[in-house]
């Protein structure tokens, strides 16, 4: 039988990272968009945009194992 997801009050640190993630990525994304396609910089900040993302992920994944 599957169990019910645990109350936010048990996850509150956990949405808190997400949100710090989330934030993070919306910022990193603002600053990508504003550097030219060739920019070195550009290539470095979508590589730190992967790795949020892929922590996201992971912090979200793990949220729903049971």
């Amino acid at each position: 039988m599957h169990s019910a997801a645990p109350l936010p009050l048990f996850t509150w640190q956990e949405d808190a990272a997400l949100g710090r993630l989330r934030a993070e990525r919306a910022e990193l994304n603002r600053r990508i968009a504003a550097l030219p396609k060739m920019s070195h910089r550009r290539v470095a900040l979508t590589e730190r945009m992967k790795a949020l993302t892929a922590r996201e992920l992971k912090l979200t994944l793990a949220g729903r194992e049971d």
